[in-house]
C-alpha cells in the first residue's frame, strides 16, 4: 500500500495525529521470523584498551554511529582485537548495547555485534593512544517490535586513549 506521508525502511512511520509509530505491509500477510535489512552504516568510537598480551588486547567505548536512512545509534561496548600475523592489521569482534534513534522518530532499546579488520592510522603521542580505521559486518537487534534488523557493513574511526 502507498503511502502518502512516506515510511522508513521498514514501512513504518510515525502517525501524526497520535504520535504512534506503526506499520504497512502492503496486504500481506506477516510471518514470525527474523528478517535483515541490507544497511551501511559509519561512525566514531572512543574508548581504552587493556593489554591481555603482546599480541591481543580488550577494549572498551562508546560510540556514536549512524546509518544511511539516518538512523543513530548511541551505544557503549565491549570488544577484543588480535594482531594477524607480523603486521599491525588485527582483526575485532565486539558487543555494544544502547539506544537508536531509529529513521529520526523514536528512541528505541539496541544490541549490536560486529567483526571486521582493524587498521592502524596513526599513534597520539608517546604512549599507547592511537588512531584506527575499523571496517568489517554487524547485526543489530532493535527493540521496536518490528522483525527485520539491520545487518551490512560499517566503518569506524576508532580512538584508543
Amino acid at each position: 500500500m502507498a503511502h502518502p506521508g512516506g515510511t522508513d525502511r521498514y514501512g513504518c512511520h510515525v502517525e501524526s495525529a497520535n504520535g504512534i509509530r506503526h506499520c504497512h505491509n502492503d496486504g500481506e500477510a506477516t510471518e514470525e521470523k527474523l528478517n535483515a535489512i541490507p544497511t551501511a552504516e559509519v561512525g566514531l568510537e572512543v574508548g581504552g584498551r587493556t593489554y591481555l598480551s603482546e599480541r591481543q588486547d580488550v577494549t572498551y567505548f562508546g560510540s556514536w554511529r549512524v546509518q544511511h536512512d539516518g538512523s543513530m545509534l548511541f551505544l557503549g561496548g565491549l570488544g577484543t582485537s588480535g594482531r594477524l600475523g607480523l603486521t599491525n592489521i588485527g582483526a575485532f569482534v565486539e558487543i555494544e548495547i544502547g539506544a537508536a534513534w531509529v529513521a529520526r522518530e523514536q528512541l528505541f532499546f539496541a544490541l549490536r555485534a560486529a567483526a571486521g579488520l582493524r587498521f592502524p592510522l596513526m599513534r597520539l603521542g608517546t604512549g599507547q593512544r592511537r588512531l584506527y580505521l575499523k571496517v568489517g559486518f554487524f547485526l543489530e537487534g532493535i527493540a521496536d517490535e518490528i522483525n527485520a534488523e539491520p545487518a551490512g557493513i560499517c566503518a569506524s574511526i576508532s580512538l584508543a586513549l
